[in-house]
């Protein structure tokens, strides 16, 4: 064999090594060991289920509003309110000393470190901070964004207070609270629409391709029930600073917690950003949005017919991209799928950026509710939600981590690739 057949055999089959769909999907040099390899992908597999917060009634802890994220240095970071003697909500006047609380993972689930404090220590019901919003940019830091003051119910105090705390060092410690929502809710955009309090839906929040953390406020009038709507909330520098984006009155005012699901990568409304919100009364679908970027006002379009909810907080995310190199462009959502109850925990797929969601899976039937999802770079699905806990009682959860595969939601109809 001459040289130049010899070449031209080997550049195919270094060709054919590059492009096959079932090379293995680790690098050892780069990728932590904790990743799936495609021979693990191939059987269902419910890798971890581990409460990492657990109610009391005896004596009295309360755990909620759990978020979850991995970050650059692929360390999980679960965050959720530690409630001391009450379960009830920032602002309420019941409510307790209230304090975001991380724990991390440095080894895909399988261990978790002991509770972090984000922020200094509350001393009152009003300087306690509640219902996280936690986002990662670009250049790795992490934000959790977060209600305090009177927040939605203004019983401890008359004003909604917004704050934020950063970190620079994976999560390990966090500046002290810095309160960013300025007068938003006594001038401007939001005041003269008739809008004077209001907080942002807690779980993950969403980075943009450009850098930018977008979350979603639910904002109304005084009373509570004259005027209910969501605006966009933003910062381009990190979490340093935020302001107020689009604004929409919800239909009938009768929606709840937003959430930005993702930006739209395909279809009618590519490059739009995409909503969802709970509803405020049972049997109702959730509400869904699209809108031109972080200052366009949303826009309602008719998409997850029959996408039923429990009137609890949900959450989005993407999980492949056709520009990634996979086959399909596709969203996570997951829920309480429930006409009437907060139960039915569901995870569902969208293969059409959200306008049907027809691939699903109960994660747990029984009580639940918050919830938060994250999809890591070996294609394996985590959850953080509220689900049954010992303790009883109404919104009494215990808050639970899960880490599975694609063969495990599909019942192995499906597995995951590169290229799937």
């Amino acid at each position: 064999m001459n040289k130049s057949k010899l070449f031209l055999i080997l550049a195919f089959l270094f060709m054919v090594s590059c492009t096959n769909p079932s090379k293995p999907r680790i690098n050892i040099n780069t990728d932590p060991a904790w990743f799936l390899t495609d021979k693990e992908q191939k059987t269902a597999q419910m890798i971890y289920t581990i409460t990492l917060a657990h109610t009391t009634s005896d004596p009295k802890q309360y755990y909620r509003i759990p978020a979850i994220l991995l970050t650059k240095k692929n360390t999980i970071i679960a965050v959720f309110d530690n409630r001391k003697t009450s379960n009830d909500d920032i602002g309420f006047a019941n409510s307790d000393l209230i304090e975001p609380t991380v724990r991390r993972s440095t080894d895909g689930g399988k261990t978790w470190s002991d509770n972090i404090r984000v922020g200094e220590e509350p001393t009152s019901k009003v300087n306690s901070h509640g219902d996280s919003v936690l986002f990662e940019t670009k250049n790795g830091n992490l934000v959790i964004l977060t209600a305090s003051g009177g927040a939605f119910k203004w019983e401890t105090e008359k004003k909604s207070r917004i704050a934020v705390s950063i970190s620079k060092d994976d999560g390990l410690t966090w500046s002290d609270w810095k309160e960013v929502q300025g007068d938003i809710f006594t001038s401007g955009k939001l005041q003269q629409n008739g809008y004077v309090k209001g907080f942002a839906g807690s779980g993950r929040g969403t980075t943009l391709s450009d850098g930018t953390l977008v979350c979603a406020l639910l904002v109304t009038s005084e009373n509570g029930t004259g005027k209910k709507g969501v605006a966009t909330y933003y910062s381009k520098d990190g979490g340093n600073t935020w302001q107020v984006g689009g604004l929409t009155q919800y239909p009938e005012n009768a929606y709840d917690e937003p959430k930005v699901i993702a930006e739209i990568v395909s279809g009618e409304h590519k490059g739009k950003l995409l909503l969802s919100a709970r509803p405020n009364t049972k049997g109702k679908d959730r509400y869904w949005a699209v809108a031109n970027g972080v200052d366009d006002n949303w826009t309602e379009v008719k998409y997850g017919v029959g996408l039923t909810d429990g009137r609890a907080n949900a959450e989005g995310i993407r999980y492949t991209l056709q520009s990634e190199g996979h086959s399909k462009d596709r969203l996570l959502f997951i829920n309480c799928n429930s006409a009437t109850e907060r139960t039915q925990l569901t995870l569902h797929m969208s293969e059409d950026e959200g306008e049907t969601w027809t691939i699903k899976k109960v994660i747990q039937p029984d009580i639940s509710c918050y919830s938060s999802i994250y999809a890591l770079p070996d294609g394996t699905i985590m959850t953080f939600a509220e689900e049954p806990s010992d303790a009883g009682g109404k919104d009494n959860y215990d808050l639970v981590f899960r880490r599975f595969n694609l063969a495990w939601f599909t019942d192995e109809s499906e597995v995951y690739s590169d290229t799937w």
